[in-house]
């Protein structure tokens, strides 16, 4: 949730602490990592806390029965928080008239987000091992909560990446990439597209480099099965599929995997996206769902991408087209003497080179009209040595006998 303003974090989250506050009957706090400072960070608090712990951090590294439950994962259940030596903020808590609390980790899956503590006045008899699965329950929802909140704000980044990176269609694969390992919480992210000739599925880009293969056949792999059938794949053991090819080098000897094709309008496969990582049943259908929205965000990007490309390739083509029109008209105001002959067949040379530049096709030739005999004289072609050698041919200038071949 880095990707949050701080201020973005305290309106999302408020809400929620004060609904687990009410609902409990407790006050409570939020607290999210931040891995790029190294530290929990307090992001929301009900009233009573507000001016004690209000944007409270702890240090990652540091000895604190907070950072304990984020490292192990495990729910913590703090008798009294006046002899827990490592609680931090301890004067402050206990100002207030806490005396104990319950801290439950915020899983998204296997990646841990933050923590949410639910503290226990003096004046209130609570049994904790009750309090317990409550704060549990509550953890869960609120992670499920972020994890959404995560799916729809890396969605958004790529919608608005489509539009401003269609320019630069690597760099934006490179940020569907991240957003999709963001999203998926996965190590390997790897985009494939169909070679039209072959058929194989080609590697267009990778999160890693540790590829042990950047080609596969069509229905080779899990990859290829998926674009055999056009379906996507939700794998929980990929080593053990009996179509598993492995494409990358491994040493965990359990993994999952997403796949998902990337399709035109009319249904046809031009490319898969597979998602990895370590474990067993790394991967549920909410990833799934993620990933096939991601794998059609990329299909538009691939379809804008091509159309911007084309229209360059068609602005292109037709400056150049200009530059041929100007070097044929600049030949009418040559003067037809020797001097500057060589200068007329560097011209002609010139035209047929940015023909073949502009145009689709192997060679090219031009052919000027003869005014005295009104033949079409073959003045300069480019390309294959057998049009080379035509350089000679003279058509005489009726519908009968012109063959351009």
């Amino acid at each position: 949730m880095n990707s949050f303003q701080e201020h973005d974090k305290k309106e999302f989250f408020q809400p929620t602490v004060n609904a687990v506050s009410i609902m409990l009957e407790l006050p409570a706090s939020i607290w999210l990592a931040d891995e790029s400072e190294k530290v929990l960070r307090a992001v929301a608090v009900t009233e009573l806390l507000e001016g004690k712990l209000g944007n409270a951090e702890i240090p990652l590294d540091s000895q604190n029965v907070g950072v304990e439950v984020f490292m192990t994962r495990q729910v913590a259940v703090i008798e009294s928080i006046e002899s827990e030596k490592n609680w931090r903020f301890k004067d402050e808590v206990l100002s207030l008239g806490l005396k104990s609390a319950v801290i439950a980790p915020l899983l998204i899956k296997t990646r841990i987000a933050g923590l949410l503590v639910v503290y226990v006045p003096e004046d209130k008899p609570l049994s904790l091992e009750k309090l317990k699965p409550k704060a549990e329950a509550s953890a869960s929802q609120i992670a499920a909560t972020l994890r959404h909140v995560q799916g729809v704000e890396a969605l958004n980044n790529v919608g608005r990446l489509i539009n401003s990176q269609i320019q630069n269609p690597q760099l934006l694969f490179k940020n569907i990439m991240q957003s999709a390992q963001q999203v998926l919480n996965c190590e390997h992210v790897s985009f494939f597209l169909k070679d039209p000739i072959s058929g194989d599925l080609v590697l267009e880009k990778s999160s890693t480099e540790q590829l042990r293969r950047d080609r596969f056949k069509s229905g080779e792999g899990l990859a290829g099965l998926v674009v055999q059938t056009g379906k996507s794949m939700l794998v929980p053991d990929a080593l053990k599929h009996p179509q598993y090819v492995p494409g990358l080098y491994l040493k965990a000897k359990e993994r999952s995997m997403l796949l998902s094709p990337i399709k035109t309008e009319n249904e046809e496969v031009i490319g898969v996206i597979s998602a990895d990582i370590v474990g067993l049943n790394g991967f549920d259908l909410q990833d799934l769902l993620w990933l096939e929205t991601l794998t059609r965000q990329a299909t538009t990007a691939l379809q804008n991408a091509d159309l911007y490309q084309k229209e360059r390739d068609k602005a292109q083509a037709l400056t150049k087209l200009g530059e041929i029109s100007h070097d044929l008209l600049s030949i009418e105001s040559l003067p037809d003497t020797s001097s500057v002959l060589e200068k007329r067949e560097e011209i002609l040379q010139t035209v047929v080179m940015k023909a073949v530049e502009t145009m689709p096709g192997e060679y090219s030739s031009l052919r000027l009209i003869d005014h005295e005999t009104g033949d079409l004289v073959l003045e300069a072609v480019y390309g294959s040595d057998e049009a080379k050698s035509q350089k000679a041919k003279r058509l005489k200038a009726d519908a009968s006998s012109i063959n351009m071949g």
